[in-house]
């Protein structure tokens, strides 16, 4: 067992220690204990165990006028993966300025996230100045955080054993004032919000009204990745959005952090707040607006990233010139793309004409245009079944139907001859499903009558092949079949990062398909591509 013995440095000479009371108190302050050296797991069970990076931050919400009195004991959940919490995987010994991690129950699988932190009162807090150091032979710096901060802990990442992979499709979350900040002073009334009812419990609102679509304490479950226990994506008014909030999620630095021990180069990265919001919203002078805070938060937040951070601009089509002027306006201040949601505010297909201002834009800027899955508006949401709502299997292969119609309605609109240069990324769909839509297009088009009255020169796939990408989830095992079939230039991995609905071993899963292929054909999936997609230069040799 490895031991942290934790003592003050500042006003006071102050030491802390554990208290289980308070919880939720508003004069929130952190402490953030980052590694200085390495440091090895003296675990004797199960191979690759070592632990040679760790960061662990803790939150006090506790008053800051006092110091804890006497000894408490308190529990942690470590909680890593698809695997069960881990209780006392970390926990406080009763004596204060003690820390135990007992690191034999720690399994080697990727991403530790703390949940439930033991709450701290600690009167060193009050000083921005204060400095708590560990002992010698742990050599780990603790230093004072920020009070807006909230409780993460990131201990060895599983670390990809490829070079030069880029992550193509990862998340941030937004700070829950973001819009208010951002938008511009006529509209800051109606802001993107963060608010809670009644019980406690967080929702979002909308345009100045409460989210129809997203259920009470769902802010809460947004960062949730790895968690497999319902009861843990149950609300509460303790799981917040911001304590769910994992390592690299909100802070710039703690991303790049994220993705040196990941061993990546670089995150594509798209909103989580951003693709829930303008399912709901029909106002298309305030979607612009939303979407404009959004893209220079997101610039601002990459923009000393070293270009490892690639941010992307939302786009709305409910008024395409808008949109095309927005893509412009992003692209020069740091964007490297855009993506628009699945549905359009007016109905129409994304191929239509109407939307050509959007497309000339891209095509001109050299940047590619990606479809994300968004939440959607319920009129458009099927109605098959009577009991879709607990059809939770159907669903997940479901949900991401209305970016398949999106990219299919541009053949059906002939954009890929009007803008033969324009790039296409398909993202978070899965990629399984490609293979079979392109087939099926190309029999309608070559073979059948409908096909002659398809405004194209060439048979989907020739299309696909030219001027398209799109991404795979790490765990789908068709993938080095469909790279042979339809050219290993066309796929691009992601993470979902965060995001709980896809699996936190996304690395581990990566390597396994990855090894499955070729040389050329794995660094064009890890990396390669995306470099090309979002022109973002060769990799570094």
């Amino acid at each position: 067992m490895g031991t942290l013995r934790l003592t003050a440095h500042g006003p006071g000479q102050q030491a802390w220690a554990i208290d289980r009371h308070g919880l939720g108190h508003p004069r929130a302050c952190g402490l953030r204990v980052e590694p200085i050296v390495g440091v090895q797991n003296e675990a004797r069970s199960a191979p690759h165990r070592d632990v040679d990076r760790r960061t662990i931050a803790h939150q006090c919400k506790h008053p800051l006028d006092s110091v804890a009195k006497g000894n408490h004991a308190g529990e942690v959940e470590l909680l890593h993966g698809l695997k069960a919490a881990r209780r006392t995987a970390l926990r406080v010994a009763a004596s204060p300025g003690l820390v135990e991690l007992d690191e034999e129950r720690l399994e080697p699988q990727k991403g530790f996230w703390l949940r439930e932190v033991c709450e701290y009162r600690c009167g060193l807090c009050a000083d921005p100045g204060t400095l708590l150091e560990a002992e010698p032979h742990r050599n780990v710096r603790v230093s004072r955080s920020t009070c807006s901060e909230r409780s993460r802990i990131l201990i060895a990442p599983h670390r990809l054993a490829f070079d030069h992979a880029l992550d193509a499709d990862g998340h941030i979350l937004e700070p829950p004032d973001l819009w208010e900040r951002y938008l511009e002073p006529r509209w800051r009334d109606r802001a993107l919000r963060i608010r809670r009812d009644d019980e406690g419990l967080e929702y979002l609102e909308i345009g100045g009204k409460p989210s129809r679509m997203s259920n009470r304490g769902f802010p809460g479950t947004l960062g949730r990745m790895g968690e497999t226990r319902s009861e843990e994506l149950r609300p509460t008014p303790e799981r917040t959005y911001l304590s769910g909030a994992p390592f690299g999620s909100m802070d710039a630095g703690e991303r790049l952090q994220l993705l040196d021990a990941e061993h990546l180069e670089a995150a594509i990265l798209y909103p989580t707040l951003g693709i829930l919001w303008e399912s709901e919203l029909e106002d298309v002078e305030l979607s612009q607006a939303y979407c404009r805070a959004y893209n220079r938060w997101i610039a601002d937040f990459c923009r000393d990233s070293g270009g490892r951070l690639v941010p992307i601009a939302h786009l709305s089509l409910g008024d395409p010139r808008a949109a095309a002027q927005e893509l412009e306006r992003a692209v020069r201040d740091g964007c490297r793309g855009g993506f628009v949601a699945p549905f359009t505010i007016a109905r129409k297909a994304h191929g239509h004409p109407d939307h050509d201002a959007v497309f000339a834009a891209a095509q001109d800027l050299g940047m590619p245009l990606a479809i994300h899955p968004t939440f959607e508006p319920l009129a458009i949401v099927s109605r098959r079944f009577v009991e879709t709502r607990k059809l939770r299997l159907l669903n997940s292969v479901v949900a991401s139907d209305g970016v398949r119609h999106a990219f299919t309605t541009l053949f059906d609109h002939g954009v890929f001859d009007r803008f033969p240069k324009l790039k296409i990324v398909v993202l978070e769909s899965g990629a399984g499903w490609i293979g079979y839509w392109l087939d099926r297009l190309d029999a309608v088009y070559e073979a059948t009558f409908i096909g002659g009255r398809v405004p194209l020169r060439e048979k989907p796939s020739f299309y696909f092949r030219r001027q398209c990408w799109i991404s795979c989830d790490p765990d789908e095992h068709t993938i080095p079949a469909l790279m042979e079939l339809l050219g290993a230039e066309r796929f691009v991995w992601a993470s979902d990062y965060p995001h709980p609905d896809h699996t936190g071993d996304y690395l581990k899963r990566l390597e396994e398909l990855a090894a499955r292929l070729g040389e050329s054909a794995r660094e064009r999936l890890l990396g390669t591509n995306v470099r090309e997609a979002y022109g973002l230069g060769a990799k570094d040799e």
